[in-house]
Formats: structure tokens, C-alpha cells, sequence
């Protein structure tokens, strides 16, 4: 196991969970409409699922991003780039609903209208108050808002773990070259069951309350 790691984990550290939504992970959301296969959204869910059920105690935040576009007129550079594909499309409502995952009691919700849950939003604000140091990551997509995310937590001077089984992308070539970019540049990538043991290894990374974090 890798010695940065046990260091990044040993510290106040979150996690977020990044766009688990309708539209990211199904069919007929904005991938499937791209001509992208999402079936395998749903192993990627399930993971993730067990990941938080048994990593949740561990850490001191758990934060869900959410893409909610605003009512307001697309920038100019938007309209010119979606207008390229599918994305420039009609937004439904029902798909912006999460998908495998959610909140629970206790949780912080985020929500974003860009690709990087940093941008424009209190995600930063709200870890700089509960003292955070250390960011493990995953969601939808791997290539786009992960991976955005992830650059901009480590310009942020976060640590950032990405759990590389945890993430979905819209073609497999895709995952694995944004998972390859980010470890070598951005941040640690594992998967969850590394991340797991070494949050179970009888070091100083042992559960403690929040209180004496």
C-alpha cells in the first residue's frame, strides 16, 4: 500500500460524491443520449454503496454534488459549445434525481451549475470551516466533472483520493485514461478496497470521534 495513502487518510478528511445522478448513469439521461453505453452505472452504484456503509463513519463530512442547470440564458461560450451536440437539449427535471446513492441524515448537499463542484459554489467554505484536509472522490463522470473536480480540489490545496472503481466514464478508454492523468498529476487513485483497508489499518488512522479530530 502506497505510503501517501495511510498520510493523505491520516488527517480530517471528506467525502464527495460527484453527480450520482438520473442523467449521468441512465439510458435515457444525457449519456445515453450521446450514444454512450451507462449499463455498467449500476456496478459502478453499487460499489459505491458499500463503500459509504462501511467507510462513512470514518470521516468527517460526507458531501453529494448535484448538477441543477439555472433558469438564466446559456453563456455565449456555452451555447457555441453545446450547441456542437446533444447537450444542448431540453432539461428534464426528474433526471437530475440521484441514481444508486444518496444522502442521508447528516449529509451536505452541493449544488452546481458548472463541471467542477468548486465553481461558483460553497463546497470550498464548507470544508475550509470543518477543517478538511484531505478529499476522497468518486462519481459521474470519470473524464468530465470528477475529473474537474479533482483539479480543482488539488489547485485548492486538498489532498484527493479517487476511488477509481467507484467512478463511471462514458467509454472505458475514457475512465482509464482520466483515472491515469489524475494519479499521475492530481491525486492518489485506488480502489475502494485499498482505500478500505487502509482506513482499517492499526495505525493512527484508527476511528476517533469527531470531537477529538
Amino acid at each position: 500500500m502506497e505510503k501517501s495513502l495511510s498520510l493523505a487518510l491520516d488527517a480530517r478528511k471528506a467525502i464527495v460524491v460527484v453527480d450520482m445522478q438520473k442523467d449521468y448513469c441512465m439510458p435515457e439521461g444525457i449519456i445515453g443520449s450521446l450514444g454512450y453505453d451507462t449499463s455498467h452505472f449500476e456496478d459502478v452504484a453499487r460499489r459505491q454503496a458499500a463503500f459509504l456503509q462501511q467507510a462513512r463513519s470514518w470521516f468527517d463530512q460526507v458531501i453529494f454534488i448535484r448538477t441543477l442547470f439555472p433558469q438564466w440564458p446559456r453563456s455565449r461560450a456555452q451555447s457555441l459549445q453545446y450547441g456542437r451536440s446533444k447537450l444542448a437539449r431540453q432539461r428534464d427535471p426528474s433526471m437530475t434525481e440521484w441514481y444508486g446513492v444518496s444522502p442521508q441524515a447528516g449529509d451536505h448537499v452541493i449544488t452546481k451549475a458548472r463541471y467542477s463542484a468548486f465553481r461558483d459554489t460553497q463546497l470550498d467554505a464548507l470544508l475550509r470551516a470543518s477543517r478538511i484536509e484531505t478529499l476522497v472522490i468518486f462519481g459521474a463522470t470519470t473524464d468530465v466533472c470528477v475529473d474537474t473536480t479533482v483539479r480543482d480540489a488539488f489547485q485548492l490545496d486538498y489532498a484527493v483520493v479517487v476511488l477509481s472503481d467507484c467512478c463511471g466514464a462514458s467509454t472505458p478508454s475514457r475512465h482509464e485514461h482520466a483515472l491515469d492523468v489524475m494519479n499521475q498529476f492530481f491525486a492518489s487513485v485506488h480502489p475502494a478496497a485499498e482505500v478500505l483497508q487502509a482506513l482499517h489499518a492499526p495505525a493512527s488512522i484508527g476511528p476517533q470521534s469527531k470531537e477529538t479530530r
